[in-house]
């Protein structure tokens, strides 16, 4: 499902949602997305890759022009590491800082 409000600056679509960005791609089971303020909220089934990590949450806040935003459950990979880790909140930070609690 689609739904569009104030003229297209706000929409939430419903279920098998994929969006792509630039080289980010965000999977959800719902996801809103204000343009105003160029936020995203998505939940269920979580699914957030880019080039540099693939992460998975039950979900996620994003500030899209900061590039900051806030998982909560997650599994995180790093595409030029190996192994993973996880936590009950990550939080990206301004750079290449990530804040992880209860990891």
């Amino acid at each position: 499902t689609l739904e569009v409000e104030d003229e297209g600056a706000r929409v939430r679509a419903s279920g098998n949602v994929v969006v792509e960005w630039n080289t980010t791609r965000l999977e959800a089971g719902d996801l809103r997305v204000d343009q105003r303020t160029r936020t995203v909220e998505a939940s269920g089934g979580v699914v957030y890759q880019s080039d540099e990590m693939r992460a998975e949450a039950d979900s996620l806040s994003l500030d899209v022009d900061a590039e900051t935003g806030t998982m909560k459950d997650v599994e995180l990979g790093l595409s030029e590491q190996s192994g993973r880790f996880g936590g009950r909140t990550m939080e990206k930070a301004e750079g290449r800082r990530l804040l992880l609690e209860e990891g």
